[in-house]
């Protein structure tokens, strides 16, 4: 179990307690946040991971889709205590810190899934070093990376440092990902080379995944794996596309439960085959702030008074705030974005001029969060955002599944559980966004529509 993190009390901490990271299980700072997102999110995954006997052969290949700063890798670091009825181990594999933070392909992600569940198995149970060491001289013959070279680096770094007790086939398979992290020349010469032999290179990757299945197992303390390759959705989504649905049927054939973070707008891209038609899916909504058919001027109270607690559990607010309905208009104008509610924290921070933050330093965050959040905008989203706005839904051309991707619009659920979208309010004030909604509308109130489903 996490440490209770100790509250900021002054405007420079406030600062540094609002930087937003994932939260770990036990963490003081998590606020349960279930009710207001409209799904149980936890709920849906154990159920999608844990299976009957019948089906122990089979395996979960998932989906998780949510806006950028939503809490999604806060919600896969809570799946340990969810998934410990099933006696699941929980491996996450941070896919950009990884891998090339531009450019990857289906062969990089299996070898950093082999990398990652060597190092983290290994280090606890006891793996087939012979089977390690065929692989990997397999995986030395078809690169041609020289296994002595590595040693020599390894023993270099290992000399400053205590031995780790990672197998060497992780450590082999590190310094491939850091070459494909490298320079494009080198990338592209070891995918090459790696996807000469598709069928070879899973089928060694499953032999990985069947001995660390039997490590835990014969240990007892885990009956299952699950392997979370999470900040995919910070990939362009064209990338993500062509290695979950055009590459789906290599990554499926993977014999171990994974979980893909993705962006939000690829649920809705209606090219070739849909990416909810290849894996099972979970969408994680935004936090609900607003109904429906209110305007930004009016609010959800249970949702803003969550969000307030985000900030309470990490912040004395009667020690930093000059009054707590400050902390209230920043919920309001987050659109119950983690991300941006947490952006406009620090800015009210660095722009209060006094002791606490007052209205001032507010007003003026919210101007700065703004301008940063909409200067690479192009001017046409403001007529898309007009639509949107006007019917509380996208309708999936390439433009407006980009307002997605960039949070210019946000995604919630209302009580019944139907899916509805409507523009960020940092946007919602902006001349030109009103410019376009009144020539959409004529300048009149737009007329309410029944919800669709989702």
């Amino acid at each position: 179990m996490a440490e209770s993190v100790k509250r900021a009390t002054t405007i420079q901490e406030a600062q540094w307690a609002c930087e937003l990271v994932p939260l770990p299980e036990g963490d003081s700072r998590w606020v349960n946040l279930t009710q207001i997102r409209g799904t149980d999110v936890q709920k849906r995954l154990f159920k999608l991971l844990v299976k009957p006997e019948s089906a122990k052969d089979a395996f979960s290949h998932i989906t998780f889709a949510g806006h950028r700063g939503c809490g999604k890798s806060t919600e896969l670091l809570q799946l340990s205590e969810t998934l410990k009825p099933g006696k699941f181990l929980v491996i996450n594999c941070q896919a950009n810190e990884e891998l090339d933070t531009s450019d990857i392909e289906y062969s990089d992600l299996l070898l950093a899934a082999s990398k990652v569940l060597v190092e983290r198995v290994g280090k606890e149970f006891h793996l087939n070093q012979e089977l390690l060491e065929q692989l990997t001289k397999w995986f030395a013959e078809v690169t041609e990376v020289d296994t002595e070279t590595v040693k020599k680096e390894i023993a270099l770094q290992t000399e400053a440092k205590a031995e780790t007790g990672v197998p060497f086939f992780a450590s082999f398979l590190a310094k491939l990902t850091a070459l494909i992290k490298g320079t494009k020349e080198h990338r592209e010469e070891i995918r090459k080379r790696i996807l000469k032999s598709p069928d070879q290179l899973i089928f060694s990757v499953n032999q990985i995944l069947d001995d660390c299945y039997r490590a835990v197992k014969e240990n007892g303390s885990y009956e299952e794996i699950v392997l979370v390759f999470d900040n995919m959705d910070r990939y362009a989504p064209e990338t993500v596309q062509k290695i979950l649905v055009e590459q789906a049927d290599n990554l499926k054939r993977l014999r171990c439960n994974i979980i893909y973070t993705v962006p939000i707008s690829l649920i809705y891209d209606p090219r070739g085959t849909a990416l909810p038609d290849v894996f099972k899916n979970v969408v994680l909504p935004m936090i609900k702030i607003r109904e429906r058919d209110q305007s930004w001027n009016q609010t959800y109270a249970p949702g803003v008074k969550k969000l307030a607690e985000v900030i309470e559990r990490r912040v004395e607010v009667a020690k930093v705030f000059s009054k707590p309905e400050l902390v209230t208009a920043l919920a309001l104008k987050s659109g119950g974005s983690l991300r941006e509610l947490m952006r406009l924290v620090q800015e009210a921070c660095i722009e209060a001029t006094a002791d606490k933050i007052d209205q001032a330093a507010v007003e003026k965050a919210i101007i700065n969060v703004r301008s940063e959040f909409i200067r690479q905008m192009p001017q046409s989203c403001f007529a898309e955002l007009a639509k949107i706005h006007t019917n509380k839904n996208t309708d999936n051309t390439p433009d407006q599944r980009n307002i997605l991707f960039y949070r210019y619009a946000l995604e919630y659920l209302d009580s019944d559980g139907n899916r509805w979208v409507d523009v960020h309010p940092l946007i919602y004030d902006v001349p030109d966004f009103q410019t376009a909604l009144k020539g959409l509308t004529g300048g009149k109130k737009p007329k309410k529509k029944k919800p669709k489903g989702r």
